[in-house]
């Protein structure tokens, strides 16, 4: 979420957004906060990261942000350019832990749920859009090419053998998924763009072998 974007500034000055968007609990902690633009996108990508998360185990769950209850912690791992906050998200199915990326241009929200726990390696990253080269194609394009050279670079494999491809579901377009060689890849995609930035989260195995 780019925090500078003229469709998010003062959003919290908007009751019949807030009423629609945020339950009773979040609606008092936007009113609380020193600045309750930046909380309330916080807790709109909380809700959103959740959604995601869930939607990819069950594509027919509730997706209205009022089903979603945000509760966070105190800031920590604060830094000269951002700090983070933690903290749980009621699903319809069931809670999803959270953590949000704050830096003063954007806030960045990535999910986990209750699973068993396995060998892999969490890719987060966010990355301005403005490079010139990339402005002649769509913002989504610019963000699955910028995951393909990531991966490449991290899987040591050329990016062009690596593709980002969503197959059709009961809500239309499924997650993303990530393909080599045109064989799917065992992970959890998320992609995201707004404004400036683009941002993705990858959870993947450790164990591939490309050859």
């Amino acid at each position: 979420m780019d925090l500078r974007h003229p469709d998010v500034l003062e959003k919290n000055q908007d009751e019949r957004f807030v009423r629609r968007v945020f339950l009773p609990q979040e609606q008092s902690l936007i009113r609380k906060e020193r600045n309750p633009t930046v909380i309330l996108w916080v807790l709109w990508a909380a809700k959103e990261a959740a959604y995601k998360l869930v939607s990819q185990i069950n594509p027919l769950v509730h997706s209205g942000p009022l089903k979603y209850l945000v509760s966070l912690d105190k800031p920590f791992l604060q830094t000269p350019w951002c700090h983070y906050r933690s903290g749980l998200v009621e699903s319809p199915d069931g809670p999803v832990a959270v953590s949000v990326m704050v830096s003063p241009d954007y806030v960045h929200a990535f999910c986990c749920q209750g699973e068993k726990a396995c060998q892999g390696t969490l890719h987060l990253k966010v990355f301005c859009l403005g490079h010139h080269e990339q402005q002649v194609q769509s913002e989504s394009f610019n963000v699955r090419r910028t995951l393909c050279l990531y991966l490449g670079r991290y899987w040591q494999i050329e990016s062009r053998r690596i593709g980002i491809h969503r197959e059709r579901s009961v809500r239309g377009l499924g997650p993303p998924m990530i393909y080599v060689d045109e064989t799917r890849i065992q992970a959890k995609v998320s992609l995201s763009h707004h404004g400036r930035y683009g941002a993705f989260a990858v959870f993947a195995s450790n164990i591939y072998d490309f050859q």
